[in-house]
């Protein structure tokens, strides 16, 4: 049924083999739940600037509704489960930050159950920021430090940049501020 991608602990999904109750089930939940996020920031760091490049998938639902995220989570083989509980409304929330998840089971997904709502034009946007930021290099901070992080070309943070502002759903907006909003 699935495959096992060398140096991988757990199988890999293979859309392929997605029943399509699920894939059109899943479509229509994110159509409405879901969220794709592309998050561009520069900052100054001492003598030096960083870049951050991160592409995230999720779904947040009431509490009371863990059970489809968990299902969820156990269909795809992929993301994280996180509470938050608020005063109003407890939710829990299910995500997929590592960027060949991304690749090769979020996008693959999404091309053969596509999106219906705004989200198709948004989900487009993401899935090339989502290529870019697979295709960056990786590098070590310091020798003989643990931090890691991704170097992106001058043309790769551009458009990465671009593809942000496009999708009016950097991470301004997904915190509620004012400047960025939905089409």
């Amino acid at each position: 049924m699935n495959s096992l991608e060398q140096g991988e602990l757990f199988p890999r999904l293979r859309i392929e083999e997605l029943p399509e109750g699920f894939g059109y089930w899943f479509s229509g939940l994110v159509d409405g739940e879901g969220f794709f996020l592309i998050y561009a920031n520069e900052r100054e760091r001492g003598k030096y600037f960083t870049r951050e490049a991160d592409v995230r998938f999720g779904i947040n639902l009431r509490d009371d509704d863990a059970h489809v995220l968990q299902y969820v989570q156990q269909v795809l083989h992929c993301g994280t489960l996180s509470y938050e509980d608020t005063a109003c409304n407890p939710r829990l929330s299910f995500g997929i930050t590592r960027a060949k998840d991304l690749l090769f089971v979020i996008v693959p997904l999404f091309r053969r159950f596509p999106l219906h709502t705004k989200k198709a034009r948004e989900f487009e946007l993401w899935a090339e920021a989502v290529q870019i930021r697979y295709n960056s290099v990786m590098y070590r901070s310091t020798p003989g430090r643990s931090r890691t992080g991704h170097f992106l070309s001058d043309a790769q943070w551009n458009r990465f940049k671009e593809l942000e502002r496009e999708t009016r759903y950097g991470i301004k907006a997904y915190q509620g501020r004012s400047e960025y909003t939905s089409w």
